[in-house]
C-alpha cells in the first residue's frame, strides 16, 4: 500500500481508519445542510416527524457511502496506472453529475 496519506507505512490501518472517519464526517457536513434546505422547500406535505426522519436517513446514507468510498480507495494498492484510471473515472462521473458511480467503484 502506498503511504501518500502522510502516515508511515506501519500505520496504514490508522490511515484507513482516518479515511473512514473523514469520509463519514465530510458526508455528514455536506449532506445535512442540503437535506435540510431541500426538505424544507420541496417536502411540505410531510409532517415534522417525517421531515426529520427523511433528513436523518438521507444524511446517514450519504455519510455511509462517502465513508465506504474513502475506505475502499485507501485500501487499493496504488501502483500508478490503477490510481490514474480510478481517479479519472471518479472525476468524469462527478463532472457528469453522477457521484453514485464513484461510490460504487
Amino acid at each position: 500500500m502506498s503511504s501518500s496519506s502522510g502516515f508511515p507505512p506501519q500505520n496504514e490501518p490508522l490511515a484507513i481508519l482516518s479515511a473512514l472517519l473523514g469520509g463519514g464526517r465530510y458526508g455528514l457536513k455536506i449532506r445535512l445542510p442540503h437535506a435540510l434546505v431541500m426538505t424544507a422547500l420541496f417536502r411540505r406535505e410531510l409532517s415534522a416527524k417525517e421531515k426529520i426522519r427523511s433528513i436523518v436517513k438521507l444524511t446517514m446514507e450519504h455519510a455511509r457511502n462517502l465513508a465506504a468510498f474513502a475506505t475502499i480507495y485507501k485500501n487499493l494498492p496504488c501502483d500508478g496506472a490503477i490510481c490514474f484510471w480510478l481517479d479519472l473515472m471518479v472525476f468524469v462521473a462527478d463532472s457528469l453529475g453522477c457521484p453514485e458511480v464513484g461510490n460504487k467503484i
